[in-house]
């Protein structure tokens, strides 16, 4: 492979080559597109970051707050602006079927064969993107029945099993997520299926409401957006899906710590980890987009698009970022690291071979297992201070144990 070739997973899970120069021109249209976005709905960049970032990973947003706050507008604004896509849009309500989201039933085949299938033909199966919404309007069965097509990007109906080309679902709600999961037990595992929740509020400063009027009054919002097409977010998207570009080790040691002081910063309540694995991609996104081919400490910014389930957490995760990265910025802190490695390493390199450790010579293997011993109570004794020292104590004393 040419030394600036690079791959990526199209929509049906096979790997493609490309180029970075490619990478970076699809980026760079990806970048240009939410950049005007942004210069159309006053007080929103959050929500444009939140769903630039979701259709960098492919993964769904939901949208948050009270009715008039342009939630619809961002939402479709999106998913109406990719060109070559298929697109999906529905206002769900408390009584509505499965029929209006995976298309009606196949009357004539069920009368040939006996078998139930959908017509899908036009339905959210096809889709490349979604606009959901009202969603909490939506009964929990409709929900749930949407969850395998979010997270697995499957449809199974008996016989019936198709994947699903869906790259990114937004939803929108007046409720508030965290409520819902409160009342209704079901609604924490639909919750999960959305890595992005963002809230919105009515524009708050006044010399931004003078600015929303201006864009209203010039029709600003009815001008075209920058030229975003299909490919190059399956592009994107799939050179975050199918390499690895968190590769550096003190970033990832940082990106676990992080974790765990956020954790810590808001009492104790986790992430599930299918949510702490996904947010690792957000780093290799916020990489390619600012053009590098690894993520770097500056990647690890991002993670409180989705790690903070309400405004009150994001001066939580600031805090632990701040003191987090600072740590591991230290060159001193790097060097104690290494150092504690390169000890550990030293004593794997003295284990004695099993085959000495088996032999019939009695002494030696007396002489052997009481090196072993003593070596076991060294390395149990070992200081480490960051998670791959942890590992790698752990690895040696696993490798003791003969």
């Amino acid at each position: 492979m040419a030394k600036n070739a690079v791959t990526y997973l199209d929509l049906a899970g096979k790997s493609k080559t490309t180029t970075w120069d490619e990478v970076f021109r699809a980026t760079n249209a990806v970048k240009a597109f939410f950049t005007e976005l942004c210069g159309r709905f006053v007080e929103r960049d959050q929500v444009a970051e939140a769903v630039k970032y979701a259709l960098m990973i492919r993964e769904h947003v939901l949208i948050h707050g009270p009715g008039g706050s342009a939630k619809t507008a961002v939402a479709d604004t999106v998913i109406q602006g990719i060109q070559d896509a298929q697109i999906w849009s529905m206002d769900f309500s408390k009584f509505m079927g499965e029929s209006r989201v995976f298309g009606d039933f196949d009357v004539k085949h069920a009368q040939e064969t006996g078998e139930l299938r959908h017509l899908i033909r036009g339905s959210l199966v096809e889709a490349n993107f979604a606009n959901l919404g009202e969603f909490s309007d939506a009964s929990m069965e409709l929900q749930r029945a949407l969850m395998r097509v979010l997270n697995e990007r499957q449809f199974i109906r008996g016989p019936q099993k198709l994947k699903v080309p869906l790259i990114t679902a937004v939803a929108n709600t007046n409720f508030d997520p965290l409520q819902e999961r409160a009342r209704h037990m079901g609604f924490e595992a639909v919750l999960d299926r959305f890595m992005f929740w963002v809230r919105v509020v009515y524009v708050e400063k006044p010399e931004n409401e003078m600015e929303m009027l201006d864009i209203f009054l010039e029709r600003k919002q009815d001008r075209p957006l920058p030229p975003l097409k299909l490919d190059d977010i399956v592009m994107a998207s799939g050179v975050v899906l199918g390499m690895n570009l968190l590769t550096n080790l003190y970033v990832k040691q940082a990106f676990r710590e992080l974790r765990s002081a956020f954790v810590a910063a808001r009492g104790g309540r986790r992430m599930s980890d299918r949510r702490w694995l996904k947010s690792a991609q957000i780093l290799e996104a916020s990489a390619i987009l600012n053009g590098k081919t690894e993520a770097d400490f500056d990647d690890l910014r991002p993670l409180s698009l989705v790690w903070c389930e309400s405004p009150d957490e994001e001066k939580h995760f600031i805090k632990a970022y701040d003191d987090v990265v600072a740590k591991w910025r230290s060159d001193q802190h790097k060097q104690v690291v290494d150092a504690e490695i390169k000890l550990l390493d030293d004593y794997a390199g003295t284990v004695p071979d099993s085959a000495v450790i088996n032999a019939y010579d009695l002494p030696a293997v007396f002489m052997a297992r009481r090196r072993l011993n003593d070596m076991t109570k060294a390395v149990q004794q070992a200081i480490t201070t960051s998670p791959a020292s942890s590992k790698k104590k752990s690895d040696v004393l696993v490798s003791l144990e003969l």
